[in-house]
């Protein structure tokens, strides 16, 4: 899926409840994204259109979304069965608390990019971004007011 030449670097721009909208500085700063993860509960199809329109748009169901419209859902909620369930990823990304957090203790990491909607931002909408280059992988915590 991110296939890398020796030079290149891919952004990906992880997202999550959106709950049917994403807020207009979430999707500006996420304008040279190569790919966009959603964490779950996008809550409309408009969402996914929207963000096609940036990068293609890997996306699974949350608990607020209707399983029939998804290929797959897969939530963890604790970082020790994340770790446990996908124990050669690099990093598990999930949403449904809409509270950002980098778990960065151990492998994989776990990381929730918190709600980038309008409901319950705790503070302001949040995305994560994913460098990942040959070498090295950053991650990068972003809130707009």
């Amino acid at each position: 899926m991110l296939a890398l030449s020796h030079s290149q670097i891919r952004r990906v721009a992880l997202l999550s409840d959106s709950h049917g909208s994403v807020q207009e500085g979430v999707l500006k700063a996420i304008r040279d994204a190569d790919l966009i993860v959603h964490a779950g509960d996008v809550g409309s199809s408009l969402v996914l259109n929207e963000l096609a329109k940036i990068a293609p748009v890997v996306a699974v169901a949350g608990n607020n979304d209707q399983r029939s419209k998804w290929v797959r859902s897969e939530h963890a909620t604790r970082h020790a069965k994340a770790r446990q369930q996908f124990p050669y990823a690099r990093c598990v990304v999930y949403g449904h608390s809409h509270r950002l957090v980098i778990d960065r203790d151990e492998g994989p990491w776990v990381a929730n990019p918190g709600a980038c909607g309008f409901s319950r931002t705790y503070g302001g909408a949040n995305w994560l971004g994913l460098t990942v280059s040959l070498g090295k992988w950053v991650l990068s915590e972003s809130r707009f007011d």
